[in-house]
């Protein structure tokens, strides 16, 4: 087809040069098209009402482009060139059909690394077109057709298709390269999917060598203390190093005094109870230092046999109790050894534990017959007449346990007969065979009906004949034999291969118990009370917990059973627990947790450091307008305790017990000078920097931050119990005497020592880590007299406690100059900065504008004399509590302080009951708050 253009309709007479630069006049040749058109009818005559508004040059706005183009075209030599008389558009086509070709061959081809689905608009896109071809544009059914053909031999990206590695075996190939890495207990996967986890890349937690529960997802804190309280609770504890000492038993007598001042007794000695011990090390400087608690479990006495025993501790002070026993090697001939991984431990805490535990439980009083022949097998072969009587033993011992504790008539011993640490080996079968298959609380009558209690009963012995012969019983267990625990772990079934089993004999019709089925698994049962059956709970009082309070069991199970004891004890309805309520057990009972309760250890250094720079870090991203300052709150160590301040005789000897007037307090001589001008900020500064107490609780800070600890803390029992004695006696009738040398004499009780005190406010409020406890003024005690008689008030309940003003801030002036700079910097011009740059403020501005500080030079008005390390909201105090250390110097000021007020004393007499029950009155104040808090102070053996 072609397209012909007559000549005549070329201008001919003008080149198109001068066609193209042509000016048109468009008022004119409107004009003249107006003059020479006809009448417009009406509709016309709308249509062009409503146009006349438009530009008056549309209608040629077309040919000044078409002229432009022209121009382009032919501006080098217009005269030159003609433009063709005839176009072709076929020769056109046909001249460009191989251009077209290779564009539509580059089109269909898929070159980039994008899918098909992926070139399709996202409205268009379904999940059903991944694998369905169909699902697509037609268009693109080929494209799609050609990538699969090139996928088919290539492997992904990552190397493995997501559906193989999703796959058991892969997964179980790459949990164990993680778990390697990263340390899991065997319960980790199980606690990962409902709890919060450590990071063990943290300060904190870098030492532990595996990632432990914290506490569970769910706002279940409650329901955790009730477990405690009321049921049971379990944790797995499995991240307790064990070493195992074997030699003979002078020389492991002679290591473990290295380590320890505990004296074994004799059951301790046999292996028929669990010895709970402190931890010491002899310093070269003279005393010694302490390491953390442990627990020591000796190995029964065996003829021809070197002794053994094992002790667990904390992960974090494996280090150096390693390097003491490696040093005490070539002095006394003995083996160590750690076996962290080769044993497992949990622990079960609460009434209803012994009835929790014994229904996972079932006794083998005869060989399996996959155990003959293997080391477990002969054990049991050898020990086949001791067998029943362990059994009858444990059976009858945990259920006396939960009668005792269940009983209506409560005795002394409400906790059974068993005593603190009491251990019975077990030979149980695999508890997976038993497991139900919905949650149930086990009752006591239906366990002792599955265990067939009835064959170990005996009428006429009691709990203590019980243990009798159980002693003259060999408590041995096979998990002392190391080939018996490799046996027992390589022994242990899968999971689905169990089930299996147990679905064939469910429709076979055969009795659970069957011989195919059984598996020997020896575990070891440890009766743990925490309190040893003292009641914590005054009479008539709501304060405190009772006796039972956080009593239970340990179970130690070899490796690889793990799970299948933590499964059929989550399905006796045990709830689980972390880290968190570990310490929440411990702060009921108003006891040390290590390690954040033992400063004067490397651990509890370290766990301090760590969260001193934890809290550093949260407190310095918020912008100075969102958070405290510690300065106007006179807080001069808020991110960690200052105890080397503390224990520095510049610091107890700030002021005496008299009352200070507000006018010769400093702060307020300071906020009464503060006017504004430079010469007081200068004297503010002089006389903040010149305090007796700053300098050297600042090096103090300094000096714990590096490591260097003289921390002291008094752990004698004898030195405890006559300071509670002189400390709680009948302080009415010592005020009597105005001479007050009634403060034992005694080697251990010097300044330099801090002592272990539970705190608990009066009325509101809830300590918090860091709490400053603080001495009461006269004045303090005034005012708690005023309020506790004012009629119109409800005596210890509207007792409040002063209030600390706030103090100036002598680099306030620096840091909104720094400010202000800063903002000046950013805002200029280059310039303008440059000339800003020249006037560098000097180093003592620049390190008073310093905004990493973790301590601050300033003096409250009260005297410090201790910092809480533990404390929150007491469900069984019904009231804020928690845990901390003061000096002993600060506490002989406390106890005269208290004497002096005898008035104070009889009106809290008919509140505790007795003046031998009036415990210290102190004041205590959180770092974020000038309130205080009036609370009562009490002794704790720490050991």
């Amino acid at each position: 087809m072609t397209a012909n253009v007559k000549e005549e309709d070329l201008p001919t007479n003008e080149p198109l040069t001068d066609i193209a630069n042509t000016e048109i006049d468009q008022t004119e040749n409107r004009k003249a098209l107006n003059d020479s058109k006809p009448a417009l009818s009406g509709r016309a005559l709308q249509r062009q009402k409503k146009l006349r508004f438009q530009p008056s040059d549309v209608k040629f706005r077309r040919e000044e482009v078409r002229h432009e183009y022209h121009k382009d075209i032919m501006a080098a030599d217009a005269e030159a060139v003609e433009p063709p008389r005839v176009i072709s558009v076929a020769d056109k086509i046909e001249s460009s059909v191989q251009e077209m070709k290779s564009m539509l061959r580059a089109v269909s081809q898929h070159t980039s690394d994008r899918a098909v689905l992926q070139k399709i608009p996202r409205h268009m896109r379904r999940r059903a077109a991944s694998h369905n071809r169909k699902r697509l544009p037609k268009r693109m059914h080929e494209l799609a057709e050609e990538m699969k053909k090139s996928q088919e031999g290539s492997t992904p990206a990552h190397g493995v298709k997501r559906a193989k590695r999703r796959k058991k075996t892969e997964l179980q190939n790459e949990y164990a390269k993680r778990s390697d890495k990263q340390g899991w207990l065997e319960t980790h996967i199980w606690h990962a999917k409902r709890f919060h986890m450590t990071d063990s890349t943290t300060d904190k937690y870098a030492d532990w060598g595996n990632r432990v529960a914290l506490h569970a997802t769910d706002k279940g804190f409650r329901a955790c203390y009730r477990a405690v309280a009321k049921h049971c609770l379990i944790q797995d504890i499995s991240y307790l190093r064990c070493i195992e000492l074997s030699g003979g038993e002078k020389a492991l007598l002679l290591a473990m005094r290295k380590i320890s001042r505990h004296e074994f007794s004799s059951d301790q000695l046999h292996g028929r109870e669990e010895a709970d011990v402190l931890l010491a090390a002899s310093q070269d400087q003279g005393g010694t230092r302490c390491i953390g608690p442990a627990s020591v479990l000796w190995k029964p006495v065996v003829e021809g046999a070197s002794r053994e025993l094992h002790v667990w501790l904390h992960p974090t002070m494996m280090p150096e109790v390693l390097s003491i026993l490696t040093a005490c090697d070539p002095k006394f001939p003995f083996q160590t050894r750690d076996i962290s991984g080769e044993l497992l431990r949990f622990r079960l805490t609460g009434p209803k534990s012994a009835t929790t535990l014994l229904s996972v439980m079932r006794p083998l009083s005869k060989v399996p017959p996959k155990s003959q022949g293997t080391e477990i097998g002969k054990w049991m072969e050898r020990n086949i007449q001791v067998l029943p009587r362990l059994h009858e033993d444990f059976v009858t011992t945990a259920t006396e346990c939960h009668r005792a504790v269940f009983s209506r008539e409560k005795t002394e011993e409400s906790n059974g007969p068993c005593p603190n640490g009491g251990v019975f080996p077990i030979i149980t079968n695999d508890p997976r065979l038993t497991l139900p298959l919905d949650k149930t609380v086990p009752s006591l009558t239906k366990v002792l009906e599955q265990l067939g209690s009835l064959e170990y009963s005996n009428e006429d012995s009691t709990g203590e004949e019980t243990l009798a012969q159980s002693s003259e019983v060999s408590c041995l267990s096979p998990l002392w034999n190391e080939a018996a625990r490799q046996d027992v772990s390589s022994s242990r079934e899968p999971d689905h291969i169990v089930s299996t089993q147990r679905r064939q004999v469910k429709y076979e019709d055969v009795a659970t118990w069957t011989d195919s089925l059984s598996t020997a698994v020896p575990v070891i049962a440890v009766r743990k009370l925490p309190n040893e059956g003292k009641e914590i709970k005054p009479k008539g009082g709501h304060s405190g917990p009772g006796s039972e309070y956080a009593a239970g069991w340990d179970l130690i199970v070899p490796k690889k059973w793990g799970t299948a004891f933590w499964i059929p004890l989550i399905y006796s309805k045990a709830r689980p627990g972390g880290l968190r309520e570990s310490k929440s057990i411990n702060l009921e009972a108003l006891k040390p947790h290590f390690p954040e309760d033992f400063p004067d250890t490397k651990s509890g250094e370290k766990w301090w450091a760590a969260e001193a720079k934890t809290s550093h870090t949260r407190y310095y991203r918020k912008p100075p307008a969102k958070r405290p300052n510690f300065t106007v709150l006179a807080v001069s160590s808020p991110f960690q305790p200052d105890w080397l301040g503390l224990l520095s005789d510049s610091t107890k000897s700030l002021k005496d017990t008299k009352d200070v007037d507000s006018d010769q307090q400093i702060p307020a001589k300071i906020s009464k000078q503060s006017n504004g001008d430079a010469a007081s900020d200068a004297g503010m500064k002089k006389v903040i920097n010149s305090e007796p107490g700053v300098d050297k609780s600042i090096r103090g800070l300094r000096g714990l931050q590096q490591g260097q600890s003289k921390i002291n803390v008094l752990r004698s029992v004898e030195a405890i119990s006559s300071l509670k004695q002189c400390l709680h006696g009948s302080p009415v009738e010592s005020s009597a005497h105005s001479d007050l040398d009634t403060w034992p004499d005694l080697p251990e009780l010097s300044k330099d020592k801090l002592v272990c005190v539970g705190v608990q406010v009066l009325n509101k409020g809830v300590p918090t880590e860091c709490a400053i406890l603080s001495l009461p003024s006269i004045k303090d005690f005034d005012s708690l007299h005023a309020e506790m008689t004012d009629p119109y008030k409800y005596g210890l309940k509207s007792v409040t406690g002063p209030v600390e003003e706030n103090h100036w801030d002598p680099y306030r002036k620096e840091r909104k100059g720094a400010k202000k700079l800063k903002a000046l910097r950013k805002n200029a011009s280059k310039r303008t900065a440059d000339l800003i740059s020249t006037d560098e403020p000097t180093d003592a501005k620049s390190q008073l504008v310093d905004d990493s500080r973790t301590h601050f030079p300033v003096v409250p008005s009260r005297d410090t004399m201790g910092y809480v390390t533990s404390g929150r909201f007491l469900y069984s105090h019904a009231c804020g509590a928690g845990i901390g250390f003061v000096s002993l110097g600060s506490l002989k000021r406390l106890r005269d302080m208290m004497v002096n007020q005898g008035r104070v004393i009889e009106l809290l007499k008919p509140v505790f009951g007795s003046p031998e029950g009036i415990p210290l009155i102190a004041l205590m104040r959180n770092v974020d708050a000038t309130q205080y808090r009036f609370v009562k102070l009490s002794l704790i053996e720490t050991w």
